[in-house]
């Protein structure tokens, strides 16, 4: 029986080749684009999970408010860990990560950069599985000034991997090689090259839970329940917060919680995450489109078997006579569809092949995509083809098999009257999902540009970043005094963060009225950092050579706002309730943080804990400009690597995974445009055939050429209309949804959505005109010999 299904699906196949062909094309598309997204998707689920214990590790999370003020973020005290594991029984292990990037590294006489160095306590080993390929997991980081390096920052720093007991330079201090432990996954939502024993960082005598500058992870004990876990940990507070009682005179709030290190890469947003992470919501969205996409393929089949039921109704009437069950019709019409959809899946398996590297490329990942190599995947692509095959042939199957043979064998059954109704609502549906996608489209296009090029309040343009100005200690000042010599160099500052950054978060309060704390971002800043970054000033001064300027501060407006001060400049504020501050200047707002956030107050202290130069230069050609101050830095500097990046690439990078994320969902939105065309391009094929006589007397009767155009493409233009007046409004609750996570944003115009219907209208023109092009220009001779 399956045998002669598979032998006349096969016919059938051959013998309506170009709507085989079509059926095919548009479900390996869409398969394709499903593939490609579930590759994606599975990715972004499986962070962090190859842990055994992944469950049951936490990370502590911080939520402070104070005044106006809040600090809500996965940063908490060295001192916390300490404390809590002395006083909880629930917690089986423990370790703190502090990161530092782009280290300058001595061997000898080489310096190397490395890019990421962490501190970790030895729990860190009891918690996640991370293998020492040498070494001992319970004594590599129990001494102080102790390391472990992956194979790759061993080959980097010493040129070999048998490293066991030797030693490097980091920050004046030596430390000695331990162990040698395997490279994070990809799929890690954080990567280390060196990790150094906490015991070794000054953060280690720290003992104020005030103090917020690690992460902290614990390995909570089976059947420890996370809400009571929570109870505890924020019941110890009031024993551990050094002066507790006046933190509750400024009304402040303080807690904390656990958070599931499974949730971190898709579900945590907070500031200060220790690398960018994704978005749950985007893996809503592109399951969404996975789905549309299958639908809209599935739909051009139905709606291309059902448009040529004529020319199987008399093959079904002539059967049933014949004495075959509507059971067996049903079957050889599913092994059609099926035998059509493994076909697709093959071809879809080579397209997914020859599309990974730019995929990769434009997601930011290295997804092998090896389907074959696994059965779990070869057993999943056997099932998506079958279901696929029974979602698109099911309604086929039962419509085309219920004619009754009397009716079709007189020639009284009129094919495809009762079903008109039912393809032009697929056919409406279909579009209303590509004008849905086109207008989301546009909205995410103008939002990443409107991100890219918005005023920031300063002029990022032209200024170079030069990273480690601390490694030149007493040299720092004279450095900067060349580089402000320097032919092509405008201006020159230094700084403790960068332009763009998650500044500190400290107290302030205003002598007059210390129960007014705020927590504020806070970072020091060198002369003339105001004029190299082209910020603006609202009144007062900027910190410049002229003024000595020690214990002064330059506040934005949005600290002045917050701190409710009147003329602010001569006023002091108070610091975390140690020093005092003389404003001299207010600054205008601008943006330092992505633009997910709002303009949050900032302060800039005169002072010389900086650790980069800002470098503003001329514009054109940036080589001469770099080739000067690298040969500055060298003179300066010798053997310690000249490491720069640009302002405005540090902004970029604020929003660098929307970018990614714009890129892939255009993508695969233009693949949903390309299959919803495609079905159109076949049933309007497929009208113009059925129409052909109608065609060839109409111009015998005189109809015109451009008369004929009208009439082969009006009804479909109507479907399109429909669709759009449809799908606006559903189009635009998504996209509004969407924006709303942004505190500054493009706002929804109208001219979006009449754009998407003229993409639209005109894609449907397009792909009808041809056919109705070349149905109009027959010859009517040959549409009427057969009369």
């Amino acid at each position: 029986m399956l045998k002669n299904y598979i032998k006349v699906a096969l016919r059938q196949l051959w013998k309506q080749r170009f709507y085989s062909l079509i059926n095919i094309f548009g479900l390996a598309t869409g398969m394709t684009v499903c593939l490609l997204i579930g590759f994606y998707v599975a990715d972004e689920l499986s962070y962090d999970r190859f842990h055994k214990k992944a469950e049951r590790i936490h990370r502590v999370l911080t939520f402070a408010k104070v005044g106006e003020s809040e600090f809500n973020g996965p940063i908490s005290s060295p001192a916390l860990m300490k404390d809590v594991v002395a006083e909880l029984p629930d917690i089986e292990a423990a370790t703190r990560l502090d990161f530092r990037t782009d280290q300058i590294i001595q061997v000898g006489d080489k310096s190397v950069t490395e890019p990421k160095v962490v501190a970790v306590d030895t729990g860190f080993f009891s918690i996640f599985d991370y293998k020492l390929i040498q070494g001992n997991p319970k004594t590599a980081l129990a001494e102080p000034f102790t390391a472990v390096l992956t194979p790759e920052s061993a080959q980097r720093l010493f040129g070999t991997e048998e490293v066991l007991n030797r030693t490097f330079s980091m920050n004046d201090k030596e430390y000695k090689v331990t162990g040698i432990i395997e490279a994070a996954p990809a799929n890690a939502h954080f990567h280390y090259g060196i990790l150094y024993s906490f015991s070794s960082s000054y953060k280690e005598a720290i003992t104020n839970w005030g103090s917020l500058n690690v992460y902290t992870y614990f390995l909570l004990k089976e059947g420890t329940q996370v809400a009571e876990f929570d109870k505890k940990l924020n019941g110890l507070f009031p024993k551990y917060f050094e002066d507790y009682e006046s933190f509750i005179k400024l009304e402040a709030s303080w807690s904390m919680a656990m958070q599931p290190m499974t949730d971190i890469h898709l579900k945590s947003h907070y500031m200060g995450e220790i690398e960018p992470g994704g978005d749950i919501r985007y893996v809503y969205i592109f399951l969404s489109v996975a789905l549309f996409i299958v639908v809209l393929a599935c739909i051009n089949f139905m709606n291309l078997a059902t448009a040529r039921s004529a020319h199987r109704a008399k093959e079904m009437g002539v059967r049933k006579v014949m004495g075959s069950m509507r059971q067996a019709l049903i079957g050889q019409f599913l092994t059609e569809a099926i035998l059509l959809s493994s076909i697709a899946v093959v071809l879809s398996i080579g397209m997914v092949e020859l599309a990974k590297g730019y995929f990769n490329e434009v997601s930011g990942k290295l997804l092998t995509m090896n389907i074959l190599d696994s059965p779990l995947n070869l057993m999943f692509i056997l099932s998506f083809a079958l279901l696929v095959g029974l979602a698109a042939g099911s309604y086929p199957a039962f419509y085309l098999t219920s004619f009754q043979p009397i009716q079709v064998l007189k020639g009284t059954f009129k094919a495809g009257k009762g079903s008109a109704t039912f393809r032009n609502g697929l056919v409406v549906f279909q579009f209303v999902i590509s004008i849905g996608l086109i207008v989301c489209t546009l909205m995410v296009n103008n939002q990443l540009q409107y991100m890219s090029h918005k005023k920031l309040g300063m002029d990022k343009e032209n200024v170079l970043v030069v990273a480690n100005l601390d490694k030149l200690k007493e040299n720092k000042a004279s450095f900067l005094e060349r580089l402000k010599g320097e032919r092509t160099v405008v201006s020159a500052t230094h700084a403790e963060a960068s332009a763009f950054s998650n500044y500190d978060g400290t107290y302030f309060a205003l002598p007059e009225d210390e129960d007014n704390g705020q927590i504020f971002n806070f970072t020091q800043v060198g002369n003339d950092y105001i004029q190299t970054l082209g910020i603006e000033m609202k009144e007062g001064r900027a910190f410049t050579e002229q003024f000595v300027d020690t214990a002064s501060a330059i506040l934005n407006e949005s600290a002045v706002k917050r701190l409710g001060m009147e003329d602010p400049v001569g006023k002091k504020i108070l610091i975390n309730g140690d020093r005092y501050l003389t404003v001299v200047g207010v600054m205008k707002d601008y943006h330092f943080q992505s633009l997910h956030s709002p303009i949050l107050p900032l302060v800039l202290e005169k002072g010389n804990v900086t650790s980069q130069a800002l470098v503003r230069i001329q514009a054109g050609d940036y080589s001469e400009s770099i080739a000067a101050i690298e040969n500055l830095w060298n003179e300066y500097a010798p053997g310690i690597p000249f490491h720069y990046t640009f302002v405005d690439q540090e902004f970029e990078k604020l929003f660098q995974s929307e970018q990614k994320l714009g890129r892939l969902f255009i993508g695969f939105i233009s693949f949903a445009i390309f299959i919803a065309c495609l079905g159109v391009f076949a049933l309007s094929a497929y009208t113009a055939e059925q129409r052909t006589k109608e065609i060839g007397v109409r111009k015998v009767l005189g109809a015109s050429e451009m008369n004929l155009l009208l009439l082969l493409t009006k009804d479909f233009t109507k479907l399109v209309i429909l669709a759009l007046l449809i799908a606006s409004p559903l189009a635009y609750l998504a996209i509004n949804h969407w924006l709303n996570d942004f505190a500054y944003r493009v706002s929804i115009q109208p001219s979006v959505f009449v754009l998407a219907a003229g993409i639209a209208v005109s894609l449907a023109l397009l792909t009808v005109l041809f056919q109705s092009l070349k149905a109009a220009k027959a010859n009517p001779v040959k549409s009427l010999k057969s009369e």
